[in-house]
């Protein structure tokens, strides 16, 4: 092989490896802890690796900047909405795992370069059940927009049986948590809650069926108390 096919041969093997490289997702997450979370120690959605973490820094202010990578199959996952937190590696619970989960539909992908916030995993797993409330919520008023005069023959709404369910799951979990989760839930998530509600017994009262209401007002009423 002569010198000018040589040098050819690697020029394309870097371009190509850098090629690669640029489709893949790199930003930092910001921790206040990182509990022995190291260079090399995976990041997990869903029980999945999805990417690593490739450095840990502290900073002069006292936090920690975790840099990750992510792989290009999975940069759809990591959105504005995506909540991060450690804990503890799937395959191999002897280590670290940065871990995401996604409370709500939709968000815009994250650039590269980003800097995002890092969670509690009490708190990410918080949002994250209210963020499937909301959804839950959402998707039940828009079934009830397309619903006639077949919902009258329905004797009992499987999608009001679930959110009940949910309420009922919702204040067990919120009896454990802190005062300061308490709040947000006060102050961001009931009173949203409370509306959606509301619409909710408008629109079944326009069939006869507002007494299905009664449970979920009784669920309500108990999250107020908490």
């Amino acid at each position: 092989m002569t010198l000018r096919k040589l040098l050819l041969f690697v020029l394309t093997g870097v371009f190509f490896v850098a090629g690669c490289y640029e489709k893949e997702l790199t930003f930092k997450i910001r921790f206040q802890e990182i509990n022995g979370l190291k260079a090399e120690d995976p990041v997990v959605f869903e029980q999945n690796q999805i990417g690593k973490v490739i450095g840990v820094t502290y900073t002069k202010e006292g936090s920690y900047l975790v840099d990750v990578v992510i792989a290009k199959e999975f940069t759809h996952v990591t959105t504005t909405n995506s909540r991060f937190f450690i804990g503890r590696a799937p395959q191999d619970t002897a280590r670290k795992a940065v871990e995401v989960v996604n409370p709500s539909k939709g968000g815009v992908p994250l650039e590269k370069g980003a800097m995002v916030e890092g969670s509690s995993r009490t708190t990410a797993l918080l949002d994250q059940f209210l963020g499937g409330m909301k959804d839950s919520l959402k998707d039940l008023e828009g079934t009830l927009k397309e619903m006639t005069e077949p919902l009258r023959k329905i004797p009992d709404s499987e999608e009001v049986k679930r959110l009940q369910k949910e309420l009922s799951d919702l204040l067990e979990t919120l009896k454990q948590k802190g005062a300061s989760t308490k709040k947000k839930f006060e102050e961001e998530i009931l009173p949203e809650l409370q509306k959606k509600m509301d619409q909710l017994r408008e629109r079944l009262k326009k069939f006869g069926r507002e007494k299905e209401m009664d449970p979920l007002e009784e669920e309500m009423k108990n999250l107020k108390k908490i």
